[in-house]
């Protein structure tokens, strides 16, 4: 089959590998953004309790500090998944996409990464939807007349378009299991 244009799908110099180098490249911001993640709660967390402690609010600079405690360690304890799983997905697609760079897409390791993302992403949701239900319930149990809003990203207890992409790194993960295994079998024949 001929490919289109100048640029090939798979192997060396194509999209493939450019993109191989660009996941390598956001490998290393997601990593770094996720230090900075941690660095700025750690810091937060210090300066929530200082003022905490001593029975005052934060000044308006830190405004985003002034939720309460039963809305923001759900909301932190999501965020730290959401990081960790964000270092594990681009880990994966990283290994997978130096696979498609050497021309092999139907390597033995390329099902398995898929199936890892898309466990991964199970269990990020899982742990937004446990952040949405623990922060009504202790706010319900421990700050019900001093409520803060919940943040916009556990606000809602299901999200119709992360289950979709789920559901549609499932199927790749699966297809790309059978591909292996029809190759395997191709290898046999003679």
């Amino acid at each position: 089959m001929k490919a289109l244009g100048p640029y090939k799908a798979l192997g060396p110099y194509s999209v493939s590998s450019s993109l191989a180098i660009a996941i390598k490249i956001a490998y290393v911001l997601v990593a770094l953004w996720v230090a900075g993640t941690v660095v700025s709660a750690v810091v937060s967390l210090v300066i929530f309790f200082v003022f905490t402690a001593k029975g005052q609010t934060p000044p308006a600079a830190l405004s985003y500090l002034a939720v309460t405690w039963t809305v923001g360690v759900p909301d932190a304890l999501y965020r730290l998944a959401f990081a960790v799983g964000a270092v594990a997905v681009v880990y994966r697609l990283r290994a997978l996409f130096d696979a498609f760079a050497q021309n092999q897409p139907f390597a033995v390791d390329n099902a398995e990464h898929l199936r890892r993302i898309w466990v991964t992403l199970v269990v990020v949701e899982i742990v937004r939807i446990g952040a949405f239900v623990a922060a009504r319930m202790l706010t319900t149990l421990y700050a019900a007349g001093d409520a803060s809003p919940l943040p916009q990203e556990i606000a809602s207890p299901i999200d119709l378009y992360r289950w979709f992409l789920i559901f549609v790194v499932l199927i790749l993960a699966e297809v790309f299991r059978q591909g292996t295994r029809l190759r395997e079998d191709s290898e046999l024949t003679v």
